[in-house]
């Protein structure tokens, strides 16, 4: 007889396959624009914008979305301008890591600021495990030949 969990608990022996991410970007836009992710996955669109994810408008010109992903993709922040007409943001693609936090706040433009909340806690430490190594060597005096 085999037993499997009920869908509300977790066990490392049915690891989690899906990731519910919720993305909130502060945007502000024209009556009639709209905010969207467009990536690399199916779900965003494929890099396509008309089939990219578009994303709901709360007050404060904050937009939302609940994303379910299975694996890190890439994506940009696109802003529709209700013309035909598409903004992309400048710099790299971000990428959304299936390990990173359930809640993420993009900021439309800055592409570095996410990259920190992507990463994993043992992403993070890492790396300031590395940034406090590389201050000391620069803090450390050099030793003195006699």
């Amino acid at each position: 007889m085999f037993l499997t969990p009920p869908p509300s608990s977790s066990s490392s022996l049915f690891p989690q396959t899906h990731f519910q991410k919720k993305i909130t970007v502060p945007c502000r836009v024209e009556f009639g624009q709209s905010v969207k992710l467009v990536g690399s996955s199916p779900e965003l669109g494929t890099w396509d914008t008309e089939k990219g994810v578009t994303l709901e408008w709360t007050e404060g010109d904050v937009w939302t979305a609940m994303l379910e992903i299975e694996e890190d993709l890439e994506f940009k922040v696109v802003k529709d301008l209700g013309n035909g007409a598409i903004v992309w943001e400048e710099g790299d693609n971000r990428v959304l890591k299936s390990s990173a936090p359930s809640e993420v706040t993009i900021t439309f433009g800055q592409v570095a600021e996410m990259s920190e909340q992507m990463m994993t806690t043992a992403e993070k430490k890492a790396t300031t495990k590395n940034a406090t190594m590389k201050s000391q060597d620069i803090m450390t005096p050099p030793s003195q030949v006699s």
